[in-house]
This record gives C-alpha cells, structure tokens and sequence, in this order.
C-alpha cells in the first residue's frame, strides 16, 4: 500500500477520534440492522468500552499497514477469536458496509466515493485476513494437537454428598488482565516462556495452546481445544496480568474443578504480553489423571484444624474380644463422636482403625474459627465418654477412654489415590504434627491437647485451658509447646 494512502487513512482517523464514540454507536447501530442476530451476542457487554475498543483497532490496523504482513497473524488470531463468540465467515463484508456506513456518517459530504473507496479496499482487506485465519487457525490445531480420542464427553462433579456439604466450590475466581486490550497491546510480540522446555515469540490474542503448537510443544489437549477437558491446564506463574479474563467455557470448567487463578486452560487462554507457565499435563498417565478427578482434583493449600482423636489401649481391647462386639462397640462410639463432631462443623477425613482424623474450616463461610469449632467438639466428646461406657460395660464388659490432639495451620488438600479409590483428604506438617500432639494426650495423662497455635484462637472465658507444656515430638527437632483444654467453664 501506498505510503500516501496510509497517511490519507492515519488523517481520517485522528480527525474522528474527537468523536469515537459517536463513530462507535453508528457502526453497532448499521451492523445490528444488516446483521440483528448479532445483537445478542453484545448483551451485558459495556457498549462504551466495546466502542473504545473498536477505535483502537482501527486505528492499530491502519497504523499496522506498512508491516502488514507482521500484523498478519494477529488479524488470523482475532478472526478465530470472534467465532468462539458466535459471529460467522458471513457477517465479515456487512460489518465493512457498517464500518463504511459509521465513517459516511461522521465524514458528512466529506466522505468522496474516492475515500470510500480506499476504506472499503483497506477494510475487505483485513476482514479476508481475518476470515482467514477462521481456517488457517484451527487446521493448525487439529493438525498438530496431540491426542487419540477424538471425541470426549465433558467432565463430571465428582464429589460425593458428604463433602459437598463441606466444600463452597471457589474455583473460577477470576484474575487477568483487567480492561479490554489496548492498541498498545495488539501492537507487538512478545516471549512466552515454557518453564523447562523453551521461550517461544507470540502474537497478541494466540492462546497458550496455539503458542505451544505452532512452535513444536507437544501440548496435550483431548478435547481438542474446546474446553471439554482439563489436560491442556497450565500453571501461570508470571504475568497473569497479560492474560484476558476466563472465557464462559473456562470458567465453567474452573468452576467445576475448583481451579486457582493461575490454573488456567491453554486452548483458551489468550496472552497480550509475556508469560510464563508451566504444563500441568506432560503425558498419557497425567491426562488421564486430569479429566477423571472430580472437583477436587486440583490440590489447594488451605488453613484448616486438624484433630486426630484415638481410643487407649484398643489393641488389648480387641484381643479380649469378640470380632463382633469389637465392630458393634466402635460403631457405637464412632456414631456418639461424631455427631458432636458434625455438630460443629467438622469434616470426617478417615477412620483409621479406631482412630479419627477431622479437618475443621472446610467451609468458607463458616462463623466460627476453626479451632474453637474443634475444640468445643473434643470438650462434647469427651463428655459424652461415660455415656457411652455405661453401654459398653453394661453389655460389653468394656469400656473406651480417648484423647484428642489438635493442630492449626496450612495444608495441602485434593483427591489423593488410586483412581478407583480416590479419597478427598489433607496432606502436610500440620497433620503430621497433629496425629502426634495426640499420642502425647497418654503421656501426660490428658484427654485434649492443644498446640500453641490452636491456644491463640481460644479464649479462658469459654475454656479451661492449662499451661503450656514443651513436648518432643518426631520428626521436630525443637520441642513444641501443647496445652490440655479439659472443660468448659461453667457460667
């Protein structure tokens, strides 16, 4: 193109930026008459940031057409990003009619056929490109995307009632780039590196996935790239900010899994300025792994109060028994416990043998901290205690005594397992240390033990709390500072 022509299109532009978001209303204005299908497509879209938008890019295209060829594969990349939005091959030369249209109605008499002219030639132009790269894109994408299935049915919640009373799923919670792409955005390449494997040149609008690809990274998408499955998720570890928001698409599926921000699906996530992040997925065994766990498949780091309680000398209980009666007394004691437990909010992580592991704070919306949750449940279930051996000793001939250990802190949970078997649990140091304040509970002689973590949440007007007590436990070099809460103060 001539340098003339430019300089006559760059003039046209800055006379209409006084009145850009006139121009702006009379484009969607001709384009919803010629097109009214598209109208729906723009509910709840912000009109006034759509039509700034729009001016930025028609000021960067014609700013961009004495490198056009540069330019190319961003005009490809948002041609095929506007399918994912609804707008078909079709609706390309009405929109040059609307644009031709909006810039007669701002110009006036000052529009000459001869400008129309060059508009019009300069717009099919880039629309062709556009329309394009609709084709060029995709076929791309399916030439090089690694995968056997061609057909994969979306992932289903995998999360049974009982946890899910627990759990409020906050994946999907949303952070990116936070307006629309500027013009100064669109306007140049820029590296996106591949933790570990290489640092690749991308053009505005690709996606993750489109990078990985057409630069020889064997990125796994099953679904094909039409956010059906997880196994192209990434890690964003810089540059979040460079990335627009989650799709409708992604975030469903954020939703559904429970994903962190920065837990993203490449085949949508489209990048304006550098990044860097890590595959998720790196072959078959993970891309299994990843579209049959469930919504807690994505493991989080949360605080949480960890108790573990366990009944005193069992292992001679369970010699001088009966198999049955072992069975029917623990039952009887798992059902008296844990109502106390469920009362208060507790999750029942597991049973291990006669012990029970419990995470407190699961839920996020809960009015009471975690650890005066679990401590007042392990105040009621050592109460409840004579109760139950009352039973025990009356038909049994035995009876249970407890002691309960509590720890607060960070751990890691997800769905931990064989795939068949998986099991929604807690994993880190706080639980380790937890199971192991408890074991102290028999050494000095007390039913509840408490770490100095969990003393800082309690208050003496609601328990009775003893002194600290420095204890060694394994697996820590220094000793850790317990204290043993043995009732509620009376009123």
């Amino acid at each position: 193109m001539s340098s003339n022509i430019q300089a006559l299109l760059q003039r046209d532009v800055e006379q209409l930026s006084p009145q850009a978001d006139e121009f702006a209303k009379c484009f969607y204005r001709h384009l919803f008459l010629d097109a009214p299908e598209l109208r729906p497509l723009f509910e709840g879209v912000d009109m006034g940031s759509q039509g700034q938008m729009l001016f930025q890019a028609l000021g960067l295209v014609v700013g961009s057409l004495n490198n056009f060829d540069e330019f190319t594969p961003v005009l490809e990349n948002l041609g095929y990003r506007h399918v994912e939005y609804g707008v078909e091959k079709g609706h390309y030369p009405l929109a040059v009619d609307a644009l031709i249209s909006a810039l007669s109605d701002c110009f006036g008499d000052g529009f000459t056929e001869e400008r129309q002219q060059v508009w019009r030639d300069t717009l099919t132009c880039v629309t062709e490109t556009m329309v394009g790269g609709i084709d060029k894109v995709a076929e791309s994408l399916d030439e090089k995307r690694n995968t056997e299935r061609e057909d994969f049915s979306p992932v289903a919640a995998a999360t049974d009632g009982y946890l899910a009373r627990f759990l409020s799923v906050e994946g999907g919670r949303d952070e990116g780039l936070s307006t629309e792409p500027t013009e100064e955005h669109l306007a140049k390449k820029f590296d996106v590196e591949f933790h570990g494997e290489k640092n690749v040149e991308a053009a505005p609008l690709q996606t993750v996935y489109q990078v990985a690809m057409s630069n020889g990274i064997a990125h796994i998408a099953e679904c094909g790239g039409k956010a059906k499955c997880t196994t192209c998720r990434v890690m964003i570890l810089e540059g979040l900010e460079n990335c627009l928001p989650r799709n409708t698409p992604e975030r469903e599926m954020a939703q559904l899994k429970g994903f962190a921000p920065e837990v993203r699906l490449a085949c949508q996530t489209r990048v304006v300025g550098p990044v860097r992040c890590r595959r998720l997925v790196l072959d078959k065994a993970d891309a299994s792994e990843a579209h049959e766990g469930g919504v807690n498949s994505a493991g989080r780091e949360i605080p949480l109060a960890v108790m573990f309680a366990d009944i005193r000398g069992f292992t001679k209980l369970s010699g001088e028994h009966l198999p049955y009666d072992i069975v029917h007394a623990l039952n009887r004691y798992f059902r008296i416990v844990c109502e106390e437990i469920d009362q208060r909010e507790g999750y029942i992580d597991k049973y291990i043998g006669d012990g029970l592991m419990v995470l407190f704070g699961l839920s996020s919306d809960r009015k009471v901290h975690p650890c005066v949750d679990a401590v007042h449940a392990a105040v009621a279930m050592q109460r409840r205690m004579p109760e139950l051996n009352e039973y025990l000793l009356n038909h049994l001939q035995m009876e249970f005594s407890i002691g309960v250990g509590i720890h607060f802190g960070p751990v890691v949970v997800g769905e931990l397992g064989f795939p068949p078997k998986k099991q929604f649990t807690a994993i880190g140091d706080v639980v380790n240390v937890s199971a192991r304040i408890e074991v102290q509970c028999k050494k000095l002689g007390t039913g509840i033990l408490v770490s100095e973590t969990v003393r800082e949440f309690l208050t003496d007007d609601e328990f009775s709390i003893g002194p600290p007590i420095e204890v060694s436990l394994a697996g820590k070099e220094a000793a850790v500072l317990v204290h043993s809460v043995e009732e509620l103060s009376e009123e």
